[in-house]
């Protein structure tokens, strides 16, 4: 077990998702809600300026620990802000949350691991 984010650093991308890990252990994900603000001006919302969408789902988030077993490496983070009120501030497990996938707006996702070293 190490809190070094390891093999997490870096972009993980997928549809209409970002999160970015640095090697401190801050992560930032973005999100779309596929909520306009000027439907619901309720957070999370996404913005349109000009022909770009600006993602309104926003997560900071600190990599507690990193745990490697069976080739396998587990991210666990602690929720620091959130712009959408069904992700609490609290740890969680970072593929709950943000996984390969991307982050899901009900904070509800299946826990995803990554094959490899953590060190």
């Amino acid at each position: 077990m190490t809190n070094y984010p390891g093999i997490f650093v870096g972009s993980w991308v997928g549809h209409s998702r970002l999160l970015v890990v640095n090697a401190n252990g801050s992560a930032k994900a973005t999100y779309r809600s596929y909520v306009f603000c000027s439907q619901n001006p309720k957070p999370p919302c996404d913005q349109v300026i000009g022909n770009a969408i600006i993602d309104g789902g926003q997560v900071t988030l600190h990599v507690e620990k990193v745990i490697t077993a069976n080739h396998m490496s587990t991210a666990t983070a602690f929720v620091l802000t959130s712009s959408a009120p069904k992700i609490a501030v609290s740890e969680a497990a970072l593929g709950e949350l943000c996984g390969l996938d991307g982050v899901e707006t009900d904070g509800v996702a299946e826990t995803v691991g990554v094959p490899g070293d953590a060190s």
